[in-house]
């Protein structure tokens, strides 16, 4: 199965949006907010679907959560620090333990941010304000490298973030949880699960 992350299932939208819509703080000026919605079907994808194809598959600590404006200030972006605790695939950094591991910054489209009190947001379909990640809570993040480049983002979207809390596992957002049929599990039995995924091998046509 090809999996397909939130950057590529949308760079069309974004295109249009980009031609059509125009920055986001040059029409917040104008109202005092700006909204642009990204309505994305997302396929529902499990560990098995994306283990493959991921290039990092880790247990890792949410460090900090920020709002930006894109570099063409068409979208308000989300970025993820992320300090790995475990690594199940992929080499995040190369020094030698047992230096700490550098953090990881994914980054994800969606947002609200205020610039000179002006309200931008980027809503995406499929996310609420109640499904973010917050500071100090642990997930286990599947990454796909992002094409041309050296830097990662969230494989299949929604599908690629699972929370930990209170020694149990369950998926990222409301809509994921409900659509793929989500379970608590507890993290032992997660895990080896991740690890069995991991080893199979991606298969190419």
């Amino acid at each position: 199965m090809a999996i397909m992350t939130t950057r590529a299932l949308a760079v069309v939208v974004c295109m249009l949006l980009s031609l059509t819509q125009g920055s986001l703080l040059s029409r917040a000026k104008q109202t005092g907010s700006a909204t642009v919605v990204w309505d994305i079907n997302v396929p529902v994808l499990t560990i098995d679907d994306m283990a493959p194809s991921a290039a990092i598959i880790m247990r890792a600590r949410v460090v900090s959560v920020t709002n930006r404006l894109s570099d063409d200030e068409t979208n308000v972006m989300t970025d993820y620090a992320f300090l790995p605790i475990r690594l199940f695939k992929g080499t995040v950094s190369a020094e030698a333990q047992p230096a700490p591991p550098r953090r990881l910054v994914v980054s994800r489209v969606g947002g609200t941010m205020k610039v000179d009190n002006l309200t931008l947001t980027s809503r995406v379909s499929g996310f609420s304000q109640d499904d973010e990640l917050v500071p100090g809570e642990e997930v286990v993040v599947f990454l796909a490298r992002v094409p041309g480049g050296s830097t990662y983002e969230i494989s299949g979207g929604p599908n690629g973030v699972f929370r930990i809390s209170n020694g149990v596992v369950d998926g990222w957002t409301k809509e994921i949880r409900g659509r793929r049929k989500d379970r608590p599990e507890a993290v032992a039995d997660f895990e080896q699960r991740v690890i069995r995924a991991s080893s199979v091998r991606r298969q190419t046509k």
